[in-house]
């Protein structure tokens, strides 16, 4: 819509930010934010590239969803630069202001897509490991690489389906700021977004999917990870009797190399480079580092406009640990996993050496 005249401009309306804001959103949503989403992104490309390399000669399940995962936290990655930082830069930079607007009524619902999938990859990752260690009648049929691959499609799809109306709850309209004394764009809530929507979708239904429902099913599997990799099974049981029987058979025939028997040791999971590990700990960050935006949502609920300031403040808290999640996970992989070092140190040698020795290496 054009306007001639700038008494036909309405005042802005949406924009405003409570007092005492400015100087943490300017720490860590303006500076630490776009620095650790930048490193992040490089990150998970880095595993994506090493997650699937181990899927094309290992037929291990965790690497399909950890692969995945590292895609997911890409895009987490760049939102939080283009959509989160940008979308605060903007009340720094009037230029940006006008060029980003008209934008992020698009881009927020697309943020909030790669973080739902990145909750709910982990969570059926956390399920993958589970029924892995409890060794379920049908382990062989769910954790297939194949399987898995048709899950996580249809992982994206539900998440796709389920935010598809969050496209339509912004939009963008040219409003007169008075402190700049200038016209400018602002964002405001389409008619869509009413109350009820508000109320129910945005407040209990989102509250409940992408928070209480997923920590109440990450912690639950947690535990039941740990109780089944720490917990000796009978046929462990049945191995060591036999290996301990056979041991003092050859050691009374006094046959050579059996003067001490070796103590036998049930092996639980945990060797270095363990995948269930390794996810137990990228789902004991995840929730880290969503505690917060769960207790944002039930803020939200229970006391609304009341507390504006902490409120504001506890979203960016929120919004740079949803990026640290998605940043730290390299870190995780590369302490815990060999087979990740290994193949890391394999790719960097790719790059690094000489093109004369590349044909050394031309297992990769």
């Amino acid at each position: 819509m054009n306007f001639t005249n700038i008494d036909d401009i309405p005042p802005c309306t949406c924009d405003g930010t409570p007092d005492g804001v400015r100087l943490p959103n300017l720490i860590m949503i303006i500076t630490v934010l776009p620095f650790m989403a930048s490193c992040g992104f490089v990150l998970n490309v880095i595993s994506f590239i090493v997650f699937l390399r181990q899927c094309r000669i290992m037929t291990h399940t965790p690497c399909v969803y950890l692969a995945v995962l590292a895609l997911s936290d890409c895009g987490v990655c760049l939102c939080g630069i283009f959509v989160i930082a940008a979308d605060s830069a903007r009340a720094y930079v009037p230029g940006l202001n006008q060029v980003w607007v008209p934008m992020i009524p698009y881009l927020a619902p697309v943020a909030v897509n790669f973080q739902m999938l990145s909750v709910y990859i982990t969570v059926f990752a956390a399920f993958d490991c589970f029924f892995y260690v409890a060794r379920v009648s049908f382990c062989h049929q769910w954790c297939s690489p194949r399987f898995a691959r048709r899950l996580l499609l249809g992982i994206a799809c539900a998440v796709f389906a389920y935010n598809f109306v969050t496209f339509f709850e912004l939009r963008h309209s040219r409003c007169y700021d008075a402190a700049l004394k200038a016209p400018k764009y602002e964002i405001c809530p389409s008619t869509f977004r009413s109350e009820l929507y508000v109320t129910y979708y945005k407040g209990y239904m989102y509250t409940a999917t992408m928070a209480v429902i997923p920590c109440l099913l990450l912690i639950s599997l947690s535990a039941g990870i740990i109780y089944y990799t720490n917990r000796p099974r009978w046929t462990d049981a049945i191995e060591a009797n036999a290996d301990n029987n056979n041991r003092f058979f050859n050691r009374l025939v006094c046959l050579p190399g059996y003067d001490e028997p070796p103590q036998f040791e049930i092996n639980r999971g945990t060797e270095d480079g363990s995948p269930v590990m390794m996810l137990g700990l990228v789902i004991a960050l995840f929730l880290v580092c969503n505690s917060v935006s769960l207790v944002v949502n039930i803020l939200e609920i229970c006391a609304g406009q009341s507390i504006a300031t902490f409120h504001h403040i506890l979203i960016d808290i929120g919004n740079v640990l949803v990026v640290f999640n998605a940043f730290a996970n390299f870190f995780i992989y590369v302490a815990l996993s060999a087979a990740y070092r290994r193949d890391l140190s394999e790719i960097a040698s790719y790059f690094t050496l000489p093109k004369s020795n590349s044909s050394s290496i031309s297992h990769l």
